[in-house]
């Protein structure tokens, strides 16, 4: 359903834009699939980059540059040697010189040393054979525009779904980042910016995921002033407030 919306909406849109049409129509959005929130396991991370380790260079680069970032695929495969900082403390501008940040934004964001030590190696590899000119994801001298079938063989070869509800493509790598920051306990501030999405978005999202994310409310809860006490026999709950006069 969603697709063939799409379709008429685009079409419509177009219709408008030639002028035949006065007003251009709004169209309900309908989400008849279930998301696609599917996130590895650790394990299941090590198995694919071990798989990617094996396959083409520009699929290693692609797997491990998408898993370390959180970078959307459009990102990836456009990023570039200049937006790609090797220095002491090596970090990845994932949104180029130029382009205008959309509402899909793209961060600038500090680069693991994993990741580091991979781009290093494949830094020498661009200086000697001449291709720091080309995009970072290229094949045969030429931009890599879609990883679609070079990835779903490296997700075969690490033995994940290549096919069903749980298929592995290449956003989970982004929703697998994600995942692993909350689970970690990073403040979800933080991983909305490395994201480049908004707080709101990114706590809908992952507060699930969280170690212990209503600890604070529950200990908010648990002050002395808020224990039951002991009162003729029975317990009640005292509520304290703080410079409040008098009992409500």
């Amino acid at each position: 359903m969603d697709r063939e919306l799409a379709i008429l909406r685009a079409a419509v849109r177009a219709v408008w834009k030639a002028g035949k049409l006065t007003r251009l129509p709004g169209f309900p959005r309908v989400n008849s699939r279930p998301g696609r929130d599917i996130a590895l396991s650790e394990a299941e991370a090590d198995r694919l980059l071990a798989a990617a380790d094996a396959a083409a260079p520009h699929l290693r680069l692609y797997v491990y540059t998408a898993l370390f970032t959180a970078g959307r695929n459009g990102a990836i495969l456009e990023l570039g040697w200049d937006q790609i900082d090797l220095g002491l403390r090596p970090r990845i501008r994932l949104n180029p010189a130029g382009r205008r940040q959309t509402a899909k934004g793209r961060a600038t964001v500090p680069m693991p040393d994993r990741l580091a030590a991979v781009l290093r190696q494949a830094r020498t590899v661009a200086e000697q054979d001449g291709t720091l000119g080309l995009p970072l994801i290229h094949w045969r001298g030429r931009p890599v525009r879609s990883v679609r079938k070079g990835f779903r063989r490296v997700v075969e070869a690490a033995g994940l779904a290549v096919t069903g509800p749980a298929r592995v493509t290449p956003h989970v790598l982004r929703h697998t980042a994600a995942t692993f920051m909350a689970m970690r306990g990073v403040p979800l501030p933080q991983i909305a910016a490395f994201l480049g999405q908004t707080i709101q978005k990114t706590t809908e999202k992952y507060i699930h995921v969280t170690p212990d994310h209503l600890e604070q409310a529950r200990a908010a809860l648990d002050r002395e002033s808020l224990r039951p006490r002991a009162v003729g026999g029975t317990l009640a709950l005292a509520l304290v407030v703080e410079n409040e006069k008098g009992t409500p």
